[in-house]
């Protein structure tokens, strides 16, 4: 493990942005592993706010990638991170929780424990009765959480289906496709009728997955969703 011993936050950013801009995920996963993990967290949430979308989404990755570390080592350790990301999008918090609900997602995913512990939480910001957020794009990013633990654990998120299902007509085609996206990865045939209409629909989003900012459409979506069914 690395000394860091004298780094401070903003020295361990500066080694990993270039990290994070040109490595790959297992030249990553190596170089966080290599650190005290504890110190990887608050840089790596940090660069949530990032000028780079690329930086933004693989630091929400490689968050993931540290708090299942942590998890492994000492599970309270991953909760305070979990605790943390909510208490971003609490209001009290003064902020505004950029970043959390991906992450939040990306953590569930590859934590099984974790996600059982907290994906009702997750579910619950899509909830007009529940924690719901009423940011847009911290709406994205709640749709992008749940379609990341959908890609793993479909049975985890379908409570929340009948929330997601509103955003199939959304004017804002990264929440309609994501909530497309949401539908194919739970297989959730009542979204049909609304995918059917939309299969030429030239709308333009980016989509992140694995490490990488996918273009994408929302007709590619609804014909995926089609597909599947």
């Amino acid at each position: 493990m690395k000394d860091i011993k004298i780094s401070g936050g903003r020295e361990i950013k500066r080694t990993l942005r270039p990290l994070l801009l040109e490595g790959t995920p297992q030249s990553v996963e190596a170089e966080l592993l290599s650190y005290p993990l504890r110190r990887m967290v608050s840089p790596l949430i940090g660069f949530f706010c990032d000028r780079e979308e690329i930086i933004r989404w693989r630091a929400v990755t490689a968050l993931g990638i540290v708090t299942h570390a942590l998890a492994q080592e000492k599970m309270e350790e991953a909760r305070v991170v979990i605790r943390r990301l909510m208490w971003t999008l609490n209001d009290e918090s003064g902020g505004i929780g950029w970043g959390a609900p991906e992450a939040m997602g990306e953590i569930s995913a590859v934590n099984s424990r974790l996600a059982e512990e907290y994906h009702r939480i997750l579910c619950s910001y899509v909830n007009a009765e529940g924690n719901f957020l009423e940011h847009e794009i911290l709406q994205r990013g709640a749709l992008w959480g749940l379609c990341r633990l959908a890609e793993v654990a479909p049975e985890k998120v379908t409570n929340a289906l009948p929330d997601v299902r509103p955003h199939l007509t959304s004017k804002d085609p990264v929440k309609q496709g994501l909530a497309l996206l949401f539908a194919t990865r739970t297989h959730d045939r009542e979204s049909l009728p609304y995918a059917e209409p939309l299969v030429d629909a030239p709308a333009p989003f980016t989509l992140y997955a694995g490490w990488d900012l996918i273009p994408t459409t929302v007709g590619d979506q609804a014909r995926a969703l089609i597909k599947k069914a």
